[in-house]
């Protein structure tokens, strides 16, 4: 669809929509991601490798595949919305922190989105002072739980 656009840096995807398919948007230049409410599911590589500060998947989304995200880079926040059931293998690999960073804020609104984003290949969850953190490729990734009403 859009996949190598590179120039193409940003992106209103219609509220209509509701999959986002296969590396839809794949080494594309967007710089913010924004799923619209009404998708509910986000295929394998939709928007791997692009350089989006912010990845906001909407709270409808039920699904999100392998390898979604896999390569973005100049990260700094992810938020999982609150109906997320699956989040599949990869899904942030290769992932890095914006310049600057040393860490990218993962922020998951429902035990069940958490449940699914540990299971899909990370290396574990550790605390430090009571917070969770992801292990992601040898890099601690805090993990706060939000309400993301906030951030709309």
């Amino acid at each position: 669809m859009f996949q190598y656009c590179a120039s193409l840096t940003d992106v209103q995807i219609p509220d209509t929509v509701t999959v986002i398919g296969e590396s839809a948007f794949a080494y594309a230049g967007l710089t913010e991601i924004v799923i619209p409410e009404a998708c509910r599911e986000i295929g394998i590589s939709a928007f791997a490798y692009n350089a989006s500060r912010v990845i906001r998947i909407a709270n409808q989304v039920e699904r999100v595949e392998e390898e979604a995200f896999a390569g973005c880079k100049n990260v700094e926040t992810v938020i999982f919305g609150k109906s997320v059931q699956y989040i599949g293998a990869g899904v942030l690999n290769y992932v890095t922190p914006a310049e600057g960073l040393d860490e990218i804020h993962i922020e998951v609104v429902s035990e069940s989105a958490a449940s699914a984003l540990f299971c899909s290949g990370y290396h574990g969850v550790v605390y430090k002072d009571g917070l969770p953190y992801v292990v992601l490729h040898r890099v601690t990734v805090p993990v706060r739980w939000c309400d993301l009403s906030a951030h709309q």
